[in-house]
């Protein structure tokens, strides 16, 4: 009986575990995008409760960040294991492949189920003044995978996906400092 609770807590901890480290990258997600923020002067809107551990399925936004002229609309992506290729079709189904190596220099390729990627829905409540703004949809990754693949082409960060602007969190970090960055300037050039 012992070795039956072991080995049931060994499959338990093995199958937790991509789960809980999709949860613990959120949680820092959640700490660097609050700060980047604050930082920025830029506002963080979540869309619900738990926003920060947006499901691949959900067929909502997950956050926006208001800056001075845009609204990023954001759906969180993740995939369970980094050494991994995510791949997506131009159909809108996606899936994950990956391999295992039982013995040296043999390796089982292991793909995930193909799913059907969601249509995101407008249905989230606008601030008034967001009417005025440039709204850009964003697709983010996290946590990563190895590679991206569009149509078994290598899909580069900042390429539109299914209307949605992919991006990991540093090259959307970098859209965001870049957005800070022209607003100073613009800034600067009236005070002149």
């Amino acid at each position: 009986m012992k070795i039956f609770m072991v080995i049931l807590s060994v499959v338990f901890l093995y199958a937790a575990y991509p789960y809980t480290k999709i949860f613990i990258k959120r949680l820092i997600l959640f700490c660097k995008l609050k700060r980047l923020c604050k930082n920025c002067g830029f506002t963080l809107i979540k869309n619900k409760l738990f926003w920060f551990l947006g499901r691949n399925g959900s067929r909502e936004y997950d956050f926006f960040i208001e800056t001075e002229e845009k609204v990023f609309k954001v759906k969180l992506f993740s995939v369970k294991y980094k050494v991994s290729f995510l791949f997506f079709r131009s159909d809108s189904i996606y899936y994950t492949e990956r391999y295992i190596a039982p013995l040296p220099r043999v390796f089982i390729p292991i793909t995930s189920l193909k799913k059907r990627f969601p249509q995101i829905t407008g249905n989230f409540e606008k601030k008034e003044e967001w009417y005025i703004k440039s709204e850009i949809p964003v697709l983010l990754l996290n946590p990563v995978c190895t590679e991206v693949y569009l149509d078994k082409k290598v899909l580069p960060l900042g390429e539109n996906l299914y209307g949605l602007q992919f991006n990991s969190y540093r090259t959307f970090r970098r859209l965001l400092e870049s957005e800070k960055t022209k607003y100073e300037e613009i800034g600067a050039y009236r005070n002149r």
